[in-house]
């Protein structure tokens, strides 16, 4: 929880300009996260310091942080953090004229984001057809309660008018 506060920190002192104290809470965050064994998180303050890097032109600084997080999100299959990973690289690689291998990781995180959106958009569908679903039983059971109504008023119905023509017949 510390290490995200202190990299929410970092993200409003670059909102303010603040470089080097938004530095100073990246780096705290990544210390904290480094041996922690939380790898989702960690990727985190790693792809702040490298993001703060490359907007202030240290690409050679920000390299380390982008292949750490890289190796990270690949363990544990995060194709969003992958995606960022090689959006950075991306802006790496332009801003160094390499231009093939900008491309390439332009390629790879336009991959990624693609994928990422469509794993989001099938999940809706999945979440959508489920409640289509749900939705359907709710409605049959509520059919099923009201039939369950009629039949019993219509029970009562017939109980009450044999016991009135059973009394109409005995007197």
């Amino acid at each position: 929880g510390m290490s995200l506060c202190y990299t929410y920190y970092g993200h409003l002192h670059v909102k303010h300009g603040e470089t080097a104290k938004a530095a100073a809470d990246y780096n705290k965050a990544y210390r904290l996260m480094k041996n922690h064994g939380d790898s989702w998180h960690s990727i985190e303050s790693c792809l702040a310091l490298a993001n703060l890097y490359i907007n202030n032109g240290k690409m050679g600084e920000a390299r380390p942080y982008i292949e750490e997080a890289r190796e990270i999100a690949d363990t544990i299959n995060s194709l969003e953090h992958l995606a960022r990973v090689y959006d950075m690289g991306y802006r790496i690689y332009s801003q160094r004229g390499d231009y093939k291998n900008a491309l390439y990781c332009y390629e790879k995180s336009r991959n990624y984001m693609d994928s990422v959106t469509n794993e989001k958009n099938m999940a809706h569908l999945q979440n959508e057809r489920i409640n289509y679903e749900r939705q359907k039983k709710d409605d049959e059971i509520k059919l099923m309660q009201l039939n369950f109504d009629y039949e019993r008023q219509r029970r009562n119905i017939l109980e009450w008018a044999s016991l009135a023509i059973i009394a109409v017949a005995a007197i």
